[in-house]
């Protein structure tokens, strides 16, 4: 961590599966880190598991001492 850090979004815990959380572009601006995702969950025709999940996803940057703006769309999946 001296030289990089994380970066991560989670999207909770879910009662089935189908469901993803991702982070899509960073883009760096004079005093703050855009963190630009997707979350996405199935639609009311998916087959899913029926398991316990909690999606969730992690990237790695050079460190900053910048402001970290996170910015997460959502998406139904059509399956």
């Amino acid at each position: 961590f001296e030289t990089h850090m994380a970066l991560a979004v989670f999207a909770g815990q879910k009662s089935t599966g189908g469901y993803g959380i991702r982070i899509e572009k960073i883009g760096e601006l004079e005093n703050t880190i855009k963190v630009y995702g997707k979350e996405t969950s199935p639609g009311p025709l998916c087959v899913v598991t029926m398991a316990f999940t909690s999606p969730y996803d992690i990237v790695k940057i050079a460190k900053s001492s910048k402001q970290i703006e996170f910015i997460i769309t959502s998406e139904i999946k059509n399956c």
